[in-house]
């Protein structure tokens, strides 16, 4: 028995000993691994410490950090992929850099054709206090165009004046330039990048497989355009700052928005971006909660769309979100601002937002009041017939049946034309509402930093009241004219009589020629069966000129008439142009 039981410690004994020696060596190989650890500035290039970026990367995992590290790319292009991953020795202090060395974004390209099996050109796993910056990252491939992907927890991440560029195409998010699909997630930015082309521009969510929603979300500063169906889409953020940003779509997808936010939490804020030519939305808000200590803001930003059945602002489902001072335009068939609350919801509020649209209703509330906790100083304006539609079947057609409902609600909210520069550019040029709007809201700035007066604007702008100068007389239309009588195009003597009115009978003569454009024309200030407003050919004879458009499904007139009375055209020839068999109205009235 004496001798099993010194056989059995003999046993243990060399257990321990093997135990020893292999937590030893592994030791040692660890302190092997980090013998050379990286710190501090390194090239990447022909004539850097590193030929290529894959080399700085290979380096990075081999070696760990023990201090900051940034690797300058030469100038060049580099043909090539990397997955990053953990990276050993990494802190808020010991960040990894990877930037230009010129500092030129345009002199560093890194690109690749991708595949399905790796479908990027840089890939983060698990990664944190990465920067990138002052580079142009591509994909080369129609078929695979992520460029930036990333997965599982991203900390402390910076992205900063990169240029993401892939080809204009895609039917799904294989073509998405940016792709964030992470478990968890804390101090992400994005910062004055442009991103050019692909499916989406910038895509980012959070799993739903746990609680925990991604803080620390900044996208500031970026410029989107060429995206075929989705600018910026963001799903399960707490306290996401979105701000500055110029997303712009003109693709021909029917379902594109440059705008969405869904299920997100927190001191939500939308500032001061444009988010322009959405097919389905401009802006979509989708159960976004707030508290009533640290409301959600949705403020100062141009928001567009020329959807057809859809609004330009949505937000469905929402709690505390203050939705202040947003020029909102649909310049399609659809509407202009649909909100809907969250179920026990509360604390929303609708004030000094500046919204137009053509045929669909400007407003569109579902749940009537519920969750409002204060609407009112909106401006409105539409050229169709419904103003506010409530459940989907109840119609309220003008503000003063509106107001009549809103009890305690929209008491000094207006409706007048805001005549905004253009479709897209939604300054006004109507002094109705340069000084119509409430104060007290908190927000000191418009979208282009401008001060607010005492006395704010409504909308996204301020601007100051022009003096009004009523036409009296004569007056010629004539692109090669001058002097205050003479309008270089038609555009431009409307916008005149829509904003001036009149104070007496008022003669346009156009000069011989063809004046390419259109106007529209609405209830003229002044006008009378004494004071009218005339338009006629200078020479007399209607061929001499030609007053043309070509027009489109959305505008299909040259000259629109709505509410308007005492016009007189004489001798001039009206032109639809173009080669559509189904487009071609020269004239159009509509209302009285």
């Amino acid at each position: 028995m004496k001798g099993i039981y010194n056989s059995i410690r003999f046993f243990f004994l060399l257990a321990a000993i093997f135990h020893l020696s292999s937590a030893v060596n592994s030791h040692a190989s660890s302190l092997q691994m980090l013998e050379s650890p990286l710190s501090g500035t390194y090239t990447v290039g022909p004539n850097g410490d590193f030929l290529t970026l894959t080399e700085a990367n290979t380096a990075l995992h081999t070696e760990g950090v023990s201090g900051p590290v940034i690797f300058q790319l030469e100038s060049g292009i580099y043909t090539e992929q990397i997955t990053i991953n953990g990276i050993l020795g990494t802190s808020e202090v010991n960040t990894i850099t990877f930037e230009s060395q010129t500092g030129n974004a345009t002199d560093v390209t890194v690109r690749i054709s991708a595949t399905s099996v790796n479908n990027f050109t840089i890939n983060l796993v698990n990664a944190s206090h990465l920067r990138f910056r002052n580079l142009t990252l591509a994909a080369l491939g129609s078929s695979y165009g992520r460029i930036l992907t990333a997965s599982g927890e991203i900390n402390d991440l910076s992205i900063e004046n990169v240029s993401f560029s892939s080809p204009v195409s895609g039917s799904n998010n294989n073509r998405t330039n940016i792709y964030f699909d992470l478990s968890l997630a804390n101090g992400i930015q994005f910062i004055d990048n442009t991103i050019s082309g692909g499916f989406t521009g910038l895509f980012l969510n959070a799993s739903s497989s746990n609680e925990i929603l991604a803080e620390g979300v900044v996208i500031r500063g970026n410029e989107i355009r060429n995206v075929m169906d989705a600018g910026i889409e963001l799903n399960r953020l707490s306290g996401p700052v979105i701000e500055n940003n110029d997303v712009l779509i003109t693709s021909n997808s029917t379902r594109s928005y440059p705008f969405q936010l869904g299920n997100s939490k927190g001191a939500i804020s939308v500032l001061s971006n444009k988010f322009v030519g959405g097919t389905r939305y401009g802006l979509y808000m989708v159960n976004c909660e707030s508290t009533p200590e640290n409301k959600g803001l949705v403020a100062n930003n141009v928001i567009v769309s020329r959807s057809g059945g859809f609004q330009s602002a949505r937000f469905e489902g929402i709690s505390n979100i203050r939705i202040v001072h947003n020029s909102i335009h649909n310049y399609g068939g659809g509407g202009g601002l649909y909100y809907s609350w969250i179920l026990n919801g509360s604390g929303n509020e609708i004030l000094n937002n500046l919204i137009k649209t053509n045929t669909g209703p400007v407003l569109e509330i579902s749940g009537e009041f519920n969750g409002i906790s204060s609407m009112n100083h909106n401006g409105y304006f539409k050229t169709g017939t419904t103003l506010v539609r409530i459940n989907s079947f109840t119609n309220y057609n003008d503000l003063a049946s509106w107001q009549l409902t809103a009890t305690g609600f929209e008491g000094n909210s207006l409706f007048s034309h805001p005549f905004f520069v253009s479709d897209t550019d939604l300054l006004p040029q109507s002094p109705a509402y340069a000084a119509a709007g409430s104060s007290g809201t908190g927000i000191l700035e418009d979208i282009e930093g401008n001060s607010r007066k005492q006395q704010p604007s409504i909308g996204a702008y301020e601007y100051d009241e022009i003096a009004l100068n009523p036409l009296n007389g004569n007056y010629t239309i004539n692109p090669s004219g001058s002097g205050d009588r003479n309008f270089l195009n038609l555009g431009e003597a409307a916008l005149a009589l829509n904003l001036h009115g009149v104070s007496g009978p008022v003669v346009i003569q156009v000069a011989s020629g063809t004046h390419n454009g259109q106007a529209e024309l609405y209830d003229i200030a002044g006008s009378s069966e004494t004071n009218t407003i005339s338009f006629e050919s200078a020479s007399g004879i209607a061929t001499d000129v030609v007053l043309a458009f070509t027009p489109s499904g959305s505008s299909n007139y040259v000259i629109n008439l709505i509410n308007t009375s005492h016009i007189r055209f004489k001798h001039i020839t009206i032109q639809a142009t173009g080669t559509s068999a189904t487009i071609g109205r020269t004239l159009v009235g509509s209302g009285s």
